[in-house]
């Protein structure tokens, strides 16, 4: 049963026994030797009005209950999943890091820096996110994910602006390393093998990436985005239950 229906069924039995009561009450209240079934038939209106209304306050009182509990529910819920859409942005910049030092390969920073464009995506959703109902928290997480985003777009316009180049180094590179082992002299061993890198000195040259994969830039890196990331994190654990 829909609830304004319900709602119209118990204002309707109230009327209605508060309308026998009035009749009761004004065909006895001059006649003591009034029919007892009057009488009786204003008590049970009465009462049933009572017990109709106070029904009424109770199922009310519950309907409420149950909704702020769903509404508290929700929220919490909605707490955790940008917990975990910050934790996935900090995934993904923690693989860019690791990789690519330890590949060292054109093919790994492009890989791995497309990867950062679904951070930022993820960044922008949060965003959105928080406007329509969630303003304080909003006006609270509002430097931290400017932060993020701002590291991240450094590096994808870093990255924007250089792997063709590096790509196309790439290229040369294994083709002139392989040209190299086919061509080794039989006498030789692979200690006589030096493969040439000129895709990787490049990467290695680019200023913001520098400040993602070299452990000596750490400081920076931490400031620039991990920092933002804990603030994120413990503004949003605080407000969730312990």
């Amino acid at each position: 049963m829909k609830s304004s229906t319900l709602n119209s069924l118990i204002g309707l039995v109230v009327v209605l026994g508060l309308g026998l009561w009035t009749v009761a009450f004004l065909l006895t209240r001059e006649d003591s030797s009034a029919n007892e079934l009057l009488i009786h038939l204003g008590k049970t209106g009465a009462t049933l009005a009572l017990i109709t209304a106070v029904g009424a306050l109770v199922r009310q009182a519950l309907k409420e209950r149950d909704e702020a509990r769903q509404a508290e529910k929700e929220k919490l819920d909605f707490y955790r999943g940008l917990l975990a859409d910050f934790k996935s942005v900090h995934d993904r910049v923690e693989n860019c890091r690791l990789l690519i030092e330890a590949h060292r390969s054109a093919k790994t920073y492009g890989e791995q820096l497309r990867n950062l464009v679904a951070g930022v995506v993820t960044l922008h959703n949060i965003k959105r996110a928080l406007n329509p109902e969630f303003p304080e928290l909003r006006k609270e997480l509002d430097a931290p994910i400017v932060g993020m985003t701002a590291f991240l777009k450094k590096l994808l316009g870093e990255f924007r602006d250089h792997y063709k180049h590096i790509s196309e180094l790439q290229v040369v590179d294994e083709a002139w390393n392989k040209h190299l082992r086919d061509d080794m002299p039989k006498s030789g061993g692979p200690e006589s093998y030096a493969p040439i890198s000129r895709a990787w000195a490049e990467i290695e040259k680019l200023p913001e990436l520098s400040v993602l994969r070299d452990d000596e830039r750490y400081g920076e890196y931490k400031a620039a985005f991990i920092d933002h990331i804990d603030t994120a994190s413990a503004i949003l654990r605080a407000r969730l239950p312990v």
